[in-house]
């Protein structure tokens, strides 16, 4: 599987990401080889797409590939699998206090983030926190309160549903 998915262009059309999903998806060290190859630059992209549709599909990390999951965000270097990552923080269950501290750094970087579409899922990330730790919630309100009226309208659709999801208004 990981000769295959080194042979892959990174820049590949997405269609080309499906196919390698559907041949090597189900297998029982999918995850396990994406984790291990994603601080490979070269890999990024594919490997943290094919993480993510693993994810989507219901499939589930143990506790020690999310552990590793969490420990290696801030190594992602390019928007694209950074934008994937906190896509896939929807799909994860509770870290460990270490892994929670790990989401917490990546998700506050993003955050600050020049794209648009980073940053709008960022704020879906600190929602995340939320759920797992409701200590975040104050700071969430005010920061989705506070970054509103300046925000793309991406952006602002993200914190409309994150307003809407965790039942606080905007005012």
């Amino acid at each position: 599987m990981l000769d295959e998915l080194n042979s892959i262009d990174p820049k590949s059309h997405v269609e080309v990401f499906r196919q390698f999903f559907s041949r090597f998806g189900q297998q029982q060290d999918f995850a396990d080889n994406l984790l291990f190859v994603l601080h490979e630059a070269k890999l990024q992209q594919a490997a943290s797409w094919l993480l993510h549709q693993h994810l989507k599909s219901g499939c589930k990390l143990t506790n020690f590939q999310l552990e590793k999951l969490l420990s290696d965000l801030n190594r992602l270097n390019h928007w694209v699998p950074i934008l994937y990552h906190l896509q896939m923080l929807d799909y994860i269950q509770k870290p460990s206090e270490n892994g929670l501290w790990h989401m917490e750094k990546f998700v506050r970087k993003q955050l600050l983030s020049p794209n648009h579409y980073v940053k709008a899922w960022a704020f879906q990330g600190f929602s995340r926190l939320v759920d797992f730790e409701t200590g975040f919630r104050e700071e969430l309100v005010l920061l989705c309160r506070e970054k509103y009226g300046f925000a793309t309208a991406s952006t602002q659709a993200r914190i409309r549903a994150i307003a809407k999801r965790q039942k606080f208004n905007l005012n």
